[in-house]
């Protein structure tokens, strides 16, 4: 099968709008296997389709993290690793920032969320009135803090509720909260 898929690397020579046209089978299988490819030929030409707008999953953004700390690539190499992952990042995640007017003091009163591209909670904040911040992502949470189980509703569907208060904010006002709090 790796062999099978090897032989097809040359296809990451064109462009990936013409391959994309042929509708050509295999091709998260190529760009892992030229991705992780010792020279930075293969490499070079699958962070170019990358570029081009080919479609990548979290599995080929780990690998394109690797390649951004490879000390055998060219720096140039790397600079593009970097490029790809900031624009895939920024098209990914979502930040947002909702004011809760619950009437309870049991319940938080701002919740700030990280979200994936579906919606669905990475990281996220829990302000209280007690001056307590809880916290909770993949592998931690604090005060009972638990990720949602469900996608958030967009920012329009939750500031109908007359609850809510809720906007999106920048991933540097995200980051430092989280580095405030966790």
């Amino acid at each position: 099968m790796v062999e099978n898929l090897i032989s097809k690397l040359p296809i990451l020579e064109k462009p990936f709008e013409n391959v994309a046209k042929e509708d050509s089978k295999n091709v998260q299988e190529v760009l892992l296997i030229a991705l992780n490819w010792k020279t930075n030929y293969w490499i070079d030409c699958a962070l170019k389709w990358i570029e081009q707008g080919c479609k990548i999953d979290s599995s080929i953004l780990k690998v394109v993290r690797k390649i951004a700390k490879r000390e055998n690539l060219p720096q140039s190499t790397k600079h593009r690793a970097v490029a790809v992952i900031s624009k895939w990042e920024k098209e990914k995640f979502k930040y947002i920032d909702v004011l809760w007017q619950s009437g309870s003091d049991d319940e938080p009163f701002r919740l700030v969320s990280e979200l994936d591209e579906e919606r669905f909670e990475v990281r996220k904040l829990e302000f209280f009135n007690n001056n307590q911040v809880g916290y909770a992502c993949e592998n931690k949470k604090s005060l009972s803090v638990i990720l949602g189980e469900i996608a958030v509703p967009s920012i329009e569907n939750i500031n109908s509720q007359s609850e809510f208060i809720a906007k999106e904010i920048a991933k540097v006002e995200f980051e430092r909260l989280w580095h405030k709090h966790v």
